[in-house]
């Protein structure tokens, strides 16, 4: 995949959770670390390999899907949520999650 095709797809995240994003598909993130509080940067997106920045997003897919979905389910997101990124987090595939939680966000969507 192109590195802009995955910055397209980081952002459509970012935007599911909410991100501020920037020039250059940055988002605005506090600093994890350091006492006191660093405050906010900018930074690349990582969810395409990162579980830290994943694990949020499935977390709030799944909160969406169990709580919201009902009127909005399909054979295919169901599919998506109770199978594929399941199956994918036991093997403990952060590329094939992410390609899920993409493809997800995207029914989540068109179902507003």
């Amino acid at each position: 995949m192109k590195r802009t095709e995955l910055m397209k797809q980081n952002t459509l995240i970012a935007e599911f959770m909410g991100e501020e994003i920037g020039h250059e598909y940055m988002v605005l993130r506090e600093k994890d670390s350091g006492f006191p509080p660093q405050g906010a940067v900018w930074t690349m997106p990582l969810y395409h390999k990162s579980w830290d920045w994943l694990m949020p997003v499935v977390g709030k897919l799944g909160e969406w899907f169990w709580l919201d979905c009902e009127g909005y389910g399909s054979f295919e997101l169901r599919y998506l949520m109770e199978e594929t990124i399941t199956h994918h987090l036991r093997h403990a595939n952060v590329g094939l999650v992410w390609e899920c939680v993409v493809a997800a966000i995207k029914h989540y969507n068109e179902a507003k």
